[in-house]
């Protein structure tokens, strides 16, 4: 991408400001989580959780959260999805609740059944074995989610889970609304 894909305008609405519009719908706090060198940051609103951890990838916003406030479950939203909405995160949220003892970690499911870390609610537990994999080299969440006691959900609309990590793929969005 030419440029950081939080800025990217949705409906002339940066991504971030419509992603944690969403979410300040179905959490008492958001938060966002960024690189320190960042561009947007100057044009958030919002509390900024920087990077602990260099070159690791999402795994590094992760961990932030989990320093930020360790003893809470985080709801997780990559930048990169500009098609969620409200409802998006609403189901995600049912479906974590409606367990006696919830997951530790509720994630969409991509219709090819490869499960979604990056759009999904981590408790402690799943963080800290997310923390203890990054020290053993394993730093993808998709392997942490492996390894924990998840609910996998499929999506209402499959539009949902559309990523973009291209301007081909920005394009094919913005072409399809």
């Amino acid at each position: 991408m030419k440029q950081e894909k939080a800025s990217l305008l949705v409906d002339g609405q940066p991504l971030h400001l419509l992603i944690s519009e969403a979410l300040k719908s179905v959490c008492g706090e958001v938060f966002v989580s960024a690189r320190p060198n960042s561009n947007f940051l100057s044009s958030i609103q919002l509390p900024v959780l920087f990077d602990e951890i260099e070159n690791i990838g999402p795994a590094s916003a992760l961990l932030a959260a989990s320093s930020q406030d360790s003893l809470c479950s985080w709801f997780v939203v990559a930048c990169d999805f500009p098609l969620i909405k409200k409802e998006t995160l609403q189901t995600l949220l049912e479906v974590h609740t409606s367990f006696n003892s919830p997951p530790e970690i509720t994630c969409y499911v991509h219709p090819d059944g490869t499960p979604e870390p990056l759009l999904a609610i981590w408790t402690p537990s799943a963080l800290e074995r997310l923390r203890v994999n990054v020290t053993k080299g394993l730093q993808g969440p998709r392997a942490t989610l492996q390894q924990s006691r998840s609910e996998l959900v499929k999506p209402l609309d499959p539009r949902w889970l559309v990523n973009v990590n291209t301007p081909e793929e920005w394009e094919s969005v913005n072409a399809s609304k």
